[in-house]
Parts: C-alpha cells; structure tokens; sequence
C-alpha cells in the first residue's frame, strides 16, 4: 500500500483497529494517509444511516450521524476531489 510512509497514521494501524473494535466501529476512514474516522451501522434512530466518530487529540468523541447509505460514495467523493481516500474494515479477514 503507497499510504505506508513516516509520519502517516497508518502506522499505526494495529492501534486504531483496537481503539475503533472497542467502541464497535465496522470501518475506519483515512484520506492521504491521516486516519479521520471511524464508521458503525446505524439504527432506527439514525434512519439506518452510517455512523461516525471523528477522533479529535486523541480523544473519541461521540456517534454522529453521517447521513449516508453507503459509505462506497463517501470514499469517491474524497477521491475525485483528488484526496488518497481509503476505507478499511476493522476486522480483517484472517481473524486479527
């Protein structure tokens, strides 16, 4: 992945996989490299709509609502506007 270079959160992927998991994130968000949030399916309350939670000094916040269906439009609204745009699921295939 071309996202892998010093100073990029994605560094610190393991981390943000634990922080995300513990609060019930399905997918976590980055763009250029910088992490910018993690998402959670909604529910009733949020009309079914993604949640997310942007992490601001290292402090989750709160569950917001992102008024979006599906997040595949999210990550190519950031891409053509030219932003490295890039959503990873917390739970990784092989079990980690």
């Amino acid at each position: 992945m071309r996202l892998r270079t010093r100073g990029h959160d994605l560094e610190n992927e393991r981390e943000l996989r634990a922080l995300g998991e513990s609060h019930g994130a399905i997918h976590m968000f980055f763009i250029n490299g910088h992490f910018c949030h993690f998402y959670k399916k909604g529910d009733a309350d949020s009309k079914h709509s993604w949640l997310f939670m942007p992490i601001k000094d290292q402090k989750c916040l709160e569950w917001k609502i992102s008024y979006n269906l599906a997040l595949e439009p999210v990550v190519k609204f950031y891409s053509n506007l030219g932003y490295d745009a890039v959503l990873m699921p917390i739970k990784l295939e092989n079990g980690e």
